[in-house]
């Protein structure tokens, strides 16, 4: 693409509305080293049946770099499998992620980029390293990752509401529910860091009427379960088996109920179809019913390796 006369940038480059004609020498060489951090994507089938589709997206990175991108992922459990409404997790060292950053931004800084058409990425590194470099809250230093599993989601309702699990992985808990206790009174009262059992917090701690929550803690995580029905399922959901292999980011929802949950969203809002347009809306609202029926679920995990960034997509249908 760099290259005005080759072959790829004959047919990409008009449609990319890309020009490398005011590219200098400096700039070329600027660019390709940072190509050279990234330099090939591949993508492909892995799966292909009646009823599920899979891709699969590979990044390649520089060894190096790749390496450091590894290192910050955590052991937390990835997003669970199963009929629930949604799942997801996030699993980032935070403090490690702020320091990485920090110093990717610093060395910019130190050497800035001569290509004049890189000049914006000199100033995104200044104001970035300004930003890092105010202290970050203890509790969010120590954030290990995030874990949440949506079984239901009302939209209808004045605020909505879901109900469901949700795990803060932490490096220290016990640091965190000091904090809890700080900002919240009474919350040293549930005693948490001596309990094997989810424990009720009280409404008015909450502050909201009609929403039974319940908490748990364990060595490396906080818990929660939203809805008493879910307090039996949090201890496992606390238990759940840390993943190796350096997933980072893992999501699984239903995609026919994610679909009823926007129109419903869109209802509520006010986001009416227009009743001049009602043939296209009938057709449009066939379709809909038509996907619902034939949707199962999708799921993505993204993982770091040593040899880059893997993306794995799965679709499944009824």
């Amino acid at each position: 693409m760099l290259n005005p006369d080759s072959t790829t940038h004959t047919y990409l480059g008009p449609d990319m509305g890309f020009d490398p004609s005011s590219f200098d020498a400096l700039c070329v060489a600027e660019a390709r080293s940072m190509i050279a951090k990234t330099p090939r994507m591949t993508a492909g089938t892995t799966k292909l049946t009646a009823n599920e589709i899979g891709m699969r997206y590979e990044v390649e990175i520089e060894n190096s770099l790749a390496s450091s991108l590894a290192a910050l992922v955590s052991d937390t459990p990835v997003a669970e499998d199963g009929d629930h409404l949604f799942s997801a997790s996030l699993a980032l060292q935070i403090g490690k992620l702020r320091n990485f950053v920090l110093e990717k931004t610093n060395a910019i800084v130190a050497t800035p980029y001569q290509c004049e058409e890189l000049q914006e990425l000199n100033q995104s590194a200044a104001e970035l390293v300004t930003q890092l470099n105010i202290p970050m809250p203890p509790m969010v230093n120590n954030l290990m990752g995030v874990r949440v599993k949506v079984d239901d989601f009302n939209p209808s309702g004045q605020i909505p509401q879901g109900d469901g699990l949700i795990a803060i992985h932490v490096d220290k808990p016990e640091m965190f529910v000091g904090m809890a206790s700080m900002m919240v009174p009474g919350f040293d009262g549930l005693d948490l860091a001596n309990q094997s059992e989810p424990v009720k917090i009280p409404a008015e701690m909450l502050h909201m009427e009609g929403l039974d929550v319940f908490a748990l803690m364990t060595k490396n995580a906080i818990g929660a379960a939203v809805g008493e029905q879910h307090a039996k399922d949090l201890v496992k959901f606390m238990a759940a088996k840390p993943q190796d292999n350096g997933t980072f980011f893992s999501v699984s929802y239903d995609m026919a109920k994610q679909m009823e949950i926007q129109m419903a969203m869109s209802e509520k809002f006010g986001i009416d179809m227009d009743e001049d347009q009602s043939p296209a809306n009938e057709v449009a609202e066939a379709v809909r019913e038509s996907y619902s029926a034939m949707l199962g679920r999708s799921r993505v995990d993204m993982r770091l390796t040593g040899d880059g960034l893997v993306i794995d997509s799965i679709i499944s249908f009824k």
